[in-house]
C-alpha cells in the first residue's frame, strides 16, 4: 500500500503569503490529481480526502498490485518535492514521517500472540 496524509499548517508566516504552504499544497493537489485523473496519467483507484490543512492518499492494495508504475513515480515525485523544500527551509516547518507497513506488519507479527 503507497500514499500519504498531508496535514497541518507551516506557520512560515501568515495564511496567503506562506510560500512553504503553498509550495507543498500544490505538489500534493497535483499528485492526488495526476492519479485521480482516470486514464489520462493513471488507471488506479484511489481512497482519497483533500479538505482544508488536510489530505489523505491512499492506494489500496488490491492483490498483488500496490498501484500502478506511473502512480508510485508520481508519488516518489511528491517525495523529492517534500523533501527539497524541507532541505531549503527546515524541519522547523516540515515534519515528515515516513511508515513502511511491512515492518508494521513484521513487528505486529513480533508482539502479537
Amino acid at each position: 500500500m503507497y500514499g500519504f496524509v498531508a496535514r497541518g499548517e507551516t506557520g512560515f508566516t501568515q495564511y496567503g503569503l506562506d510560500i512553504i504552504a503553498a509550495g507543498v499544497s500544490s505538489l500534493v493537489i497535483n499528485t492526488v490529481n495526476s492519479v485521480n485523473s482516470v486514464q489520462q496519467l493513471t488507471n488506479d483507484q484511489v481512497d482519497s480526502e483533500v479538505k482544508r490543512n488536510f489530505t489523505k492518499f491512499i492506494l489500496p492494495k488490491l492483490q498483488d498490485n500496490n498501484g500502478s508504475r506511473e502512480a508510485i513515480v508520481l508519488l516518489q515525485s511528491l517525495k523529492l518535492g517534500i523533501h527539497s523544500i524541507q532541505n531549503t527551509y527546515g524541519q522547523k516547518y516540515i515534519t515528515i514521517e515516513e511508515i513502511k507497513e511491512e515492518k508494521r506488519t513484521l513487528l505486529k507479527r513480533l508482539f502479537v500472540k
